[in-house]
């Protein structure tokens, strides 16, 4: 039954009379599924719903709720009114690639600006195409994609408006494609983490308005050889970066001239750590002009494997401030002041011994 009160038992004034906008902010906070389910409070709610702007859809991995999942986001975007969508959250397998790819175009032919889709590992995600729409749209500014496969990317894209793209646990294609996405001329935000670039042998990221960016490597059994995939980054107006991985392939850091902070992990490193020690080295240096740096203690046990490194430290310039940090051993704050030019390596003996002290 339908309970339709403009009073509630107090005499007060009910929910109901706030006005319908306030109402879909409201049930904006909600998931979809849950939002549409309000329809059935009065005929004023039976309808608010279509009108929501930011649509959120996750699939449990309940494989006899998939039908009814799937079922449910298209009775969804098929009800739902022509306005605007603001952010489409998307999270699940995909049992039918042509279905998902319907409902992203759905969310672009209503100009979404966010879009965040992760599909499980298995089904069609190690194969699946994402629409053509998808790397053209004109309102787009924030893009994540988490997915267990290859990344297939047109041969021509083009987001204007993108601000913030993060990839995650994605391979990349080949060189063409991916230098494309990467160095977007509005991108501000990149986040990549746990994707594969096993398909490339160079790539440059110079992103002219990059700002943060933020690398995670994918974890892996062996280091990548003549075989790794060398990453140049241009940071000409990157003010933070942060790396954790275990250099499985190489990286160098290029002017980087108004960089503020960055954040240095190396983990994962059991064989050929020279090598490794050498590669981290070479990042360090891109590091010249950072103000504030944070690294780990696997850093300096890293750089140990080629002491000779020490007696070659880069001068960091503009440095005021390094943190020793490890959230599972310890943390604190080494440096608060100026530290003089060209005493960089004197920094990193003092850290060195503080690591010992606190390991033994």
């Amino acid at each position: 039954m339908r309970a339709e009160q403009d009073m509630d038992d107090s005499g007060g004034k009910s929910i109901n009379d706030l006005p319908d906008a306030l109402l879909q902010h409201i049930l904006s906070f909600l998931e979809t599924k849950d939002a549409v389910r309000t329809s059935i409070l009065s005929r004023k709610w039976e309808h608010l719903w279509k009108s929501l702007s930011n649509l959120e859809f996750h699939q449990c991995y309940c494989k006899a709720m998939r039908k009814i999942f799937m079922n449910s986001v298209e009775r969804v975007l098929l009800l739902r009114d022509s306005s605007n969508i603001e952010k489409f959250t998307l999270s699940c397998g995909i049992d039918d690639a042509t279905r998902t790819r319907t409902w992203v175009s759905a969310a672009v032919n209503r100009n979404v600006k966010e879009l965040c889709v992760n599909f499980y590992e298995g089904g069609e995600s190690e194969s699946f195409v994402s629409p053509l729409c998808l790397f053209t749209c004109a309102t787009l500014t924030k893009l994540k994609i988490t997915s267990h496969g290859v990344l297939r990317l047109p041969s021509s894209i083009s987001l204007p408006c993108l601000k913030i793209l993060s990839l995650q646990h994605v391979v990349f294609p080949d060189e063409d494609s991916t230098q494309q996405i990467l160095n977007l001329r509005t991108l501000e935000e990149l986040k990549i983490s746990y994707c594969d670039w096993k398909n490339l042998k160079a790539i440059t990221i110079s992103a002219p308005k990059l700002r943060s960016l933020d690398i995670c490597e994918m974890h892996r059994n062996d280091l990548r050889g003549s075989d790794a995939c060398h990453v140049m980054i241009f940071g000409t107006a990157l003010t933070f970066f942060s790396f954790s991985g275990g250099f499985w392939d190489d990286y160098c850091l290029f002017k980087s001239s108004s960089l503020v902070e960055a954040y240095f992990h190396v983990y994962g490193c059991y064989e050929r750590s020279r090598e490794i020690a050498h590669r981290a080295y070479k990042h360090i240096v891109g590091l010249s002009t950072v103000k504030h740096l944070t690294l780990t203690p696997d850093v300096l046990k890293v750089l140990d494997c080629a002491p000779e490194l020490f007696a070659h430290t880069p001068t960091v310039m503009n440095l005021t401030s390094i943190r020793l940090s490890d959230e599972s051993f310890f943390e604190f704050l080494i440096f608060t002041t100026v530290i003089p030019s060209g005493t960089f390596s004197t920094a990193l003996l003092i850290l060195k011994l503080l690591v010992s002290l606190v390991s033994s």
